[in-house]
């Protein structure tokens, strides 16, 4: 499932060696074109980063999702980030997770790399 609309990308051609060399994880990474990124799998809340540009979801059995909003963000403000959930709740596909501000699209274009690993 496609948690937002966007060009997938493989993870591979990511700009950042930590996505690209697959150190954090395996996935896809998507260039988000929308301000609403969905869950992209059924499972519990278990982090949303202090700076709100990622959050991590643990599958019923136990898989952990990441997905890391905007790599190119070398200082992401929180408050480009309006998160629909919070740590601990149980979500399911499609459930809406974090609205991203209009400011922040237009700043990169509505083109903000990110990646989903496992």
């Amino acid at each position: 499932m496609q948690p937002v609309s966007g060009k997938i990308i493989n993870l591979h051609d990511v700009p950042d060696k930590a996505f690209s060399n697959k150190l954090i994880g395996d996935g896809l990474a998507i260039e988000v074109s929308t301000n609403c990124i969905y869950a992209p799998c059924q499972g519990k809340i278990n982090i949303i980063a202090s700076t709100k540009h990622a959050f991590g979801i643990l599958t019923p059995d136990g898989v952990e999702i990441l997905v890391h909003i905007g790599i190119q963000l070398l200082k992401p403000n929180a408050g480009n980030y309006n998160y629909q959930i919070k740590v601990g709740d149980y979500v399911d596909v499609r459930t809406p997770i974090v609205i991203l501000s209009d400011e922040l699209l237009k700043k990169y274009n509505y083109k903000i790399i990110t990646p989903i690993v496992i």
